[in-house]
């Protein structure tokens, strides 16, 4: 039969053992109960620094640490000094490095614990099948004539629609497409469009499919990003297909530095909007 172990008045000098090893036992209990590197991560930099008959006074390195350690461990950390040091003990954790009073939120960058972020679905999760994830960032690329275009707006009339891309790759999930066809007529968009929606026995006028019809569009110009996001913001596409690359910008694509800002707006408007982004690329 299991006793609860009487509580220690780490005040006494002739009472029970010294705290720092019951300290060192609690610490030998909950490494038993997790694995190595959480345990190194989260209880090794923790110390021992004082009681009385009702508390344990317990040191972090930082205000930040001590937070998330007793909201992912603490249930587990009171169980086990209970075990060890006997029931009713109050737990104060306090840091070597206090938080600094001078920061505001407006300094720091948002952040939050990993445990957490917020979940995703279960398994990929598919914009078109094997095909193109929802909230993805990528490229059709292939030499010229070789039916990227065709392949893009595909893909476009098979998400508004909901009929399978090349009549083999499920859309899970339909919604509203954007489209941005640079190097297309109007009439030349349209019978493309038209063609692919008679394949699949849809109406083209009942698609909530969407074209841009902007003479240039600049996106290495603040102006022209900020009226692509507007658009986007208003008719909030799953999809956006921007064709080609080529003729958003005046960069050198070997350039690395403007790329990355480029591609990098990309990123950010993905994740603003949770659209997925298409762009052909030659």
């Amino acid at each position: 039969m299991n006793h609860a172990t009487p509580p220690v008045d780490c005040s006494s000098p002739s009472g029970p053992p010294d705290p720092k090893i019951l300290w060192s036992e609690v610490l030998s209990k909950i490494a038993g109960k997790m694995g190595v590197h959480s345990f190194e991560t989260w209880f090794r930099p923790v110390r021992l620094v004082g009681c009385d008959a009702s508390a344990l006074r317990l040191r972090a390195p930082t205000e930040t640490f001590a937070a998330c350690l007793m909201n992912a461990f603490g249930d587990l950390l009171r169980q086990t000094v209970a075990e060890v040091f006997g029931t009713n003990w109050e737990l104060v954790m306090e840091a070597s490095v206090p938080a600094s009073p001078a920061a505001s939120p407006a300094d720091t960058l948002p952040v939050v614990q990993a445990a957490a972020l917020e979940k995703g679905s279960p398994g990929c999760n598919w914009l078109i099948e094997k095909l193109w994830l929802a909230e993805a960032v990528g490229f059709l690329g292939s030499p010229p004539k070789h039916f990227k275009s065709w392949l893009a707006m595909e893909m476009a009339v098979s998400v508004a629609s909901g009929a399978p891309c090349l009549g083999t790759f499920p859309v899970p999930t339909p919604g509203p497409v954007l489209l941005y066809a640079a190097e297309e007529t109007a009439p030349a968009v349209r019978r493309r469009l038209e063609s692919l929606a008679l394949h699949h026995r849809v109406e083209l006028e009942r698609l909530p499919l969407w074209v841009i019809t902007a003479d240039s569009l600049r996106l290495d110009r603040t102006d022209d990003r900020e009226r692509l996001e507007a658009t986007v913001a208003q008719y909030k596409p799953r999809l956006l297909i921007l064709d080609p690359l080529i003729r958003l910008h005046q960069q050198d694509e070997n350039a690395s530095g403007p790329m990355a800002a480029l591609l990098g707006f990309f990123r950010a408007l993905q994740r603003k909007a949770a659209v997925a982004i298409a762009l052909i690329h030659l």
